[in-house]
Parts: structure tokens; sequence; C-alpha cells
């Protein structure tokens, strides 16, 4: 059943393996020049210069179109396999009604079943697997310069939860193909479903993989404190949650110490001489000290150091998803 499985699996196979080529041979031309770009650049800045932030932009100004080739390719590699080789696997056989060739043979639909899901399935983790290792080396200097690594682009595009949507993806299209016995609409939905429950997993199921740490931040003028203009051309004040390199953000709210954010009117109230000496620094370092005695920063945040338990928990969440499909659907061609 392996053996008839392969045979019948090989062309997109083949296709997917000359893509992983394509993908290993730029990767390899492109990927030392992108790291010498950044060595010689954002690696080489001393922060004691003030050349850093020169350095950073000339650095993401190179390779743009690459980049987002790469995460691209990257977020939307299970969705495609999902559409093409799981939505397929069942609905063409019911479609065409070679299944009742395939299911009155000696092995049982079950063990049809499975030999197609295993061939399939073990090609789509190899596929993902494979093009995230190469991705995750050839992007490791992006991701050194931009400390972002739980941005939802890059937290989808890298590291092993990549692995859980390949997974679900191709359970979902076999799943929603059992269903509909069509193909092209067991494709549609396939597209529709993986992409509504990615968005609901990022927005809604991740934050709460664990309980967000709370930080009380003060107000200072160098990170948290800025100068700006409303639209009526009135000097207000903007603030800014400081820097967490490569940890998630949820919430950054300025408060006192009863909760209350302040007013529109706390900036005449408490910082008058920075409205008549709108050009000068000292004003502004004054309502700063003076905003600080009463405000304070209160972050929600996700620290750094849960990536990887994060990725491991969506790979498991996906997985656990796709056992339930899988499950499902052998249930249905039982009884089908």
């Amino acid at each position: 059943m392996i053996r008839v499985s392969y045979w019948q699996f090989r062309l997109p196979l083949y296709i997917a393996l000359a893509g992983l080529v394509v993908v290993a041979a730029a990767a390899g031309e492109t990927g030392p020049s992108l790291a010498h770009l950044y060595d010689t650049t954002v690696g080489a800045c001393k922060p004691a210069d003030g050349n850093c932030r020169a350095a950073l932009r000339l650095f993401n100004a190179d390779d743009v179109l690459l980049r987002a080739i790469v995460q691209t390719l990257s977020l939307g590699l299970p969705a495609i396999i999902g559409m093409f080789w799981g939505a397929p696997l069942v609905a063409r056989e019911l479609e065409t009604g070679t299944f009742r060739l395939a299911w009155t043979q000696s092995r049982s639909r079950l063990t049809w079943f499975a030999g197609k899901l295993a061939v399939v399935g073990l090609s789509a983790l190899a596929v993902q697997g494979l093009l995230s290792l190469a991705f995750t080396w050839w992007w490791s200097p992006v991701g050194r310069a931009n400390p972002t690594q739980f941005s939802p682009a890059q937290f989808g595009t890298f590291g092993v939860a990549p692995l859980g949507y390949v997974l679900f993806a191709l359970a979902l299209g076999i799943a929603v193909g059992t269903v509909f016995r069509r193909t092209l609409p067991a494709m549609a939905v396939t597209l529709v479903g993986f992409i509504g429950t990615r968005l609901a997993v990022i927005f809604w199921v991740r934050p709460h993989f664990a309980a967000a740490v709370r930080s009380v931040v003060s107000l200072n003028q160098s990170s948290s404190i800025g100068v700006g203009f409303s639209d009526n051309g009135q000097m207000a004040l903007r603030f800014f949650p400081p820097d967490l390199p490569n940890a998630w953000l949820l919430s950054s709210t300025v408060t006192n110490a009863a909760g209350q954010q302040p007013a529109g009117s706390v900036l005449a109230q408490q910082c008058p001489s920075l409205i008549q000496h709108q050009a000068e620094n000292q004003p502004f370092n004054s309502c700063v000290a003076t905003l600080s005695k009463t405000f304070h920063d209160t972050l929600l945040y996700q620290p750094a150091s849960r990536y990887w338990p994060f990725q491991w928990a969506e790979l498991g969440s996906f997985a656990a998803l796709a056992a339930v499909l899988v499950v499902f659907t052998a249930w249905r061609l039982r009884r089908q």
C-alpha cells in the first residue's frame, strides 16, 4: 500500500523536492552576503558613536524582496500543502469514482487511508522541516538586527510551530475533502478554514499559553515620553513603551496610582512651561519629572525566554487538532 501511494504521489513530491533545491541554491547564494552585510553594519556599530540607527536602516534596506519571499513562502506553504495535497487525497477518489476499485481490494479502506496518509504526511513534514531549516539559517542576521521573534509573521515562519501548521492543514484538507466529496470546493474551504484557525490562535489562543508578566516602569524622557503635535497644531506628550527585545508586548498603559489615565488637560495643568517654551529641552525634562511623580507605565508582556515554550505549545495544539481531524476522517470513511 505504501508503494502504491508513493507511485500515485510521486509527481507532487518531485515538484516539492525541486522547489527545495531552488530554495537551497538561492539561500546558499545570498545568505553569506547578507551575513557579511550584518557584520559590517549593525554588528560593527557602536552605540556610543550614535550610528547604530543609520546602520540598521542600511541593513534593513537590503534584500527587501527576498525577505518578503521568505516570509510569504514559509507562511503559505502549509496552506498550499493542505489545498493541493490534502484536499484531493480522498475527494478525488470520491469525485472520480475510483474508490469503488480502491476500496474493494484485499486491503480495507482504513488500510488504504493509512498508507496514503503515511506517505503524504511524512513528505509534508520533511518538506516543511527542510524549508524552515533553510529559512532559519538565512534569516538569522535579520533576526539579530530586528529582535521581534514574537511578531505574528516571524513566530509562524521559524521554529517548530510550522510543523504543526502543515500537519493541521493537511489533515484539514483531507477531512474537508471527505465531507464535500469534490476537490475544488474542498480546496477553497481548506484555505478559508486554515487561515481562520491561524488568526484565531494568533489573537485569542497564543497570548494565553502562559500568564503575562506585569511590570511597572517609571516614566523618563529617554524612553517613555516623546513630544509631538496634535491635529490642531498644539504640542502634546506621547507615551511610548520601553524597548523589550524579542518580547511580546501585549499592552502598555500609562496610569496613576488609582489606575486613571492622563486626561488631555494634564499637560496644560502640570506642564505650562512646556507650552510656553516649545523649543527648549529644559521645560520638557521638567515636565517629565513632574509627570513621573504621578504617572507610571504598566506593561503586560510575554518575555523572550518564553519563545520556545510557546513554539512547542503551538506545535502541540495544531498537532492535536490534526489528530482529531484524522480520527474524524477515519470514522467518516468507515461509514462512507
